[in-house]
């Protein structure tokens, strides 16, 4: 298994822990600790697709020389802690779009994520706060989640499931396309295919 199959089947089992987590909330859907599963679920399944992009966009960055992106970029891609003369690392909101620029740069995508237009992108950003809050509690009433937060996540939930579906078909058409183009390139080594 290549280290982007790996990656994939990560995805695959997040986005299966995800699924199930939100099936189960929808049978007891007042249920606090259901509610928090969600949450950790879907964050997790994000932190996971974001880590993926970016090392689909290096790994296409590497093998092509597509992207021009400058040292802190490419330290973003590679996710170097070590020996950065930049200390700022993006944060989650910031990482998240990145990694979708980042893909549409190596593979000259065209996708907008037209955030400024999209009131979900709103609640995606509330559902950030509330996973905080969740994750690193103060007081007891940190991990109650509200029926209007819920209607924030559920909305997250459904734009990050759009947003990402519709780029992971654009990268696919694009890496079909790519692999078809160096395979009747007869220099080429069919080694040399980007993985998808």
């Amino acid at each position: 298994m290549t280290q982007f199959e790996e990656l994939l089947s990560l995805c695959n089992v997040l986005s299966e822990d995800t699924t199930l987590a939100l099936d189960t909330l929808k049978n007891d859907p007042s249920n606090q600790f259901q509610r928090r599963i969600f949450v950790h679920f879907l964050f997790a399944l994000i932190e996971g697709v974001i880590f993926t992009r970016k090392r689909l966009a290096l790994s296409v960055h590497e093998k092509l020389g597509t992207g021009n992106f400058c040292k802190e970029k490419l330290a973003w891609l590679k996710e170097e802690t070590k020996g950065r003369t930049n200390k700022r690392f993006p944060k989650f909101k910031e990482n998240l779009k990145f990694s979708f620029r980042a893909c549409c740069e190596v593979l000259h995508i065209k996708y907008d994520l037209n955030l400024e237009r999209d009131t979900r992108w709103s609640s995606f950003c509330k559902s950030i706060t509330i996973r905080d809050r969740i994750t690193h509690p103060r007081h007891v009433h940190d991990m109650t989640v509200s029926d209007k937060e819920m209607d924030h996540i559920e909305q997250a939930f459904y734009w990050f499931a759009e947003k990402n579906g519709d780029l992971q078909r654009l990268v696919h058409e694009r890496i079909k396309a790519i692999n078809q183009i160096l395979a009747a390139t007869p220099t080429e080594k069919p080694a040399s295919q980007v993985e998808a």
